[in-house]
């Protein structure tokens, strides 16, 4: 009777061992759970005061660039290849101007009027040009052809020139056309082997529409600076 007893009671501390055990065990499994929701809450809270914050600053970049069109017009010239020597030429003037502490509207017109200075000297270096008739009709005959094609036919081409080195593309763009943003970007490819150099000059109207000017430079040649 006495080992019975015994044996019943190393079981009945065995089981009341194992519920403890089990107990603290699932206690131990609810507080980590307890804190894994705690840092997923406190990482959605800090989501969405990056969100807000996020909102805010697109808010001043819209305002700032507002502003900034309601004080000159709406252009801007974009190389899209330039040499080496150019490209480190505008960086340096870049990072002086940077070096100057400019606000972010006097930076923007900085900017501005050395792009429409660069736009001035590749235009006057255009009219200065004769024509190249072993050159200017084949490379005039490649700009055609692109807005000749399927892609190039959904841009309004106003008038092409090509000079001894340099050839000039006026263009309208309709409003808010993402497919001509692609067909502009296919444009530099389809012309490369040609003329692999060039500058954009943008200016909005007051319909939407968008008046680009580009001026392509042959290859062998670099971009007037």
């Amino acid at each position: 009777m006495k080992s019975l007893n015994l044996f019943l009671f190393v079981n009945l501390l065995l089981v009341t061992g194992y519920l403890i055990f089990n107990f603290n065990q699932h206690a131990d499994e609810n507080k980590l759970n307890l804190e894994t929701i705690e840092k997923i809450n406190r990482e959605i809270k800090q989501l969405k005061s990056d969100i807000v914050s996020l909102k805010g600053t697109s808010l001043k970049l819209s305002r700032l660039n507002n502003r900034e069109n309601s004080v000159s017009p709406s252009a801007n010239l974009t190389t899209v290849a330039r040499n080496n020597t150019s490209q480190q030429s505008d960086d340096t003037e870049d990072n002086a101007l940077k070096d100057q502490n400019f606000s972010p509207i006097e930076m923007e017109k900085k900017q501005a009027e050395k792009q429409s200075k660069n736009l001035e000297i590749i235009s006057n270096a255009f009219l200065a040009e004769s024509s190249d008739q072993s050159w200017s009709p084949e490379a005039t005959a490649l700009i055609k052809s692109f807005f000749e094609s399927e892609a190039g036919a959904k841009i309004n081409l106003i008038n092409y020139e090509c000079r001894k080195t340099l050839c000039k593309v006026e263009i309208i763009k309709p409003e808010n056309s993402n497919v001509d943003d692609n067909v502009m970007m296919a444009f530099p490819m389809h012309i490369s082997k040609t003329l692999s150099q060039g500058s954009f000059f943008h200016e909005n109207n007051e319909d939407g529409t968008t008046n680009v000017t580009i001026y392509l430079v042959r290859n062998g040649y670099d971009l007037p600076a």
